[in-house]
């Protein structure tokens, strides 16, 4: 797993119906723990169909796994194994999760993009190695030949280096959207059951624009398309490798700190959820702080303090 920090809106959140349902929420127990660079998020929604049979489509609004290329790394197509579903006795498979229908087209535009960058520069350096170019110290580049000079023009004529604007601005739209369904899977209830549905993923622990703080937020309006209220939530966060010093801020009020374990506590019961109940954690790495505030101040770090 890669454990790199992710610049501001990474943001955790439970799971919402695509559509009207007749499925309640009746519990909904969420583990989070924070780590120094990473956040991992463990949930049992235990869900009950009050109509009758129905084939539910649930959604999930993150897009940190295989959407998370949207922002400027390069796609990999094993990021959904990030994200584990499992009910039923059964783990869903990768290929079980799948895309909004509506947001087909800029998926697959924007892994188009990634796929020819890649390949773009892949053939840059292969033309590079082939010919013999070589780089001078100031960066300029030397061509043993005509030839090799118009074989890297013939490459950078054709590579591609930013995405469509138009998928671009359409992709941005959904991604500031709180609760679009990312990823979508499809649970069958017979009418009057209950079914346990274990939710599980990582992601990078969230960072302010300028890394001067992290963060962890969980959303729990997300929840508020389901049937009725949600029965009972309980959310635990517990600090791993953080010092609880370090936390600067926690949101909603009526939580409980537990410092020997290094958890905060939210309990809510019959909760129509709204933003007011959406759970934040700030903190920050000492380390980092310092880097950051020498970075404001414009001082460049010691040799020693890299």
């Amino acid at each position: 797993m890669n454990a790199d920090i992710a610049p501001a809106r990474v943001i955790l959140k439970g799971v919402r119906p695509s559509a009207p349902t007749s499925v309640q929420m009746l519990s909904e127990p969420v583990d989070i723990v924070i780590t120094p660079d990473s956040t991992f998020v463990d949930c049992v929604f235990t869900m009950v169909n009050h109509g009758g049979a129905e084939k539910c489509e649930m959604g999930f609004p993150v897009m940190a796994f295989f959407h998370g290329s949207w922002a400027s790394t390069v796609y990999s197509g094993s990021d959904r194994e990030h994200f584990r579903i499992e009910y039923d006795g059964r783990t869903l498979t990768p290929d079980e999760i799948y895309v909004p229908e509506d947001f087909r087209h800029v998926y697959d535009a924007n892994l188009q993009f990634h796929i020819d960058r890649e390949r773009g520069r892949r053939e840059y350096y292969s033309v590079i190695t082939l010919y013999g170019i070589t780089r001078e110290k100031g960066g300029k580049l030397q061509f043993p030949s005509e030839e090799s000079r118009m074989a890297l023009r013939k490459v950078n004529e054709g590579r591609v280096y930013w995405l469509d604007e138009t998928i671009r601005k359409e992709g941005d739209r959904l991604r500031n959207d709180d609760t679009y369904p990312w990823y979508m899977w499809s649970v069958e209830f017979a009418a009057g059951e209950t079914k346990d549905i274990k939710v599980s993923y990582r992601i990078a622990a969230g960072a302010t624009k300028n890394r001067y703080s992290r963060y962890a937020n969980y959303l729990l309006n997300t929840g508020a398309g389901w049937q009725g209220v949600i029965g009972d939530a309980r959310i635990t966060v517990r600090l791993e490798g953080v010092d609880m010093r370090n936390v600067e801020r926690v949101s909603p009020d009526g939580y409980v700190t537990d410092k020997d374990k290094k958890e905060y506590v939210w309990h809510f019961t019959d909760l129509n959820p709204g933003k007011d109940h959406d759970i934040y954690v700030g903190y920050f790495n000492p380390e980092e702080r310092r880097r950051a505030e020498q970075r404001r101040q414009g001082r460049k770090p010691l040799p020693d303090e890299n």
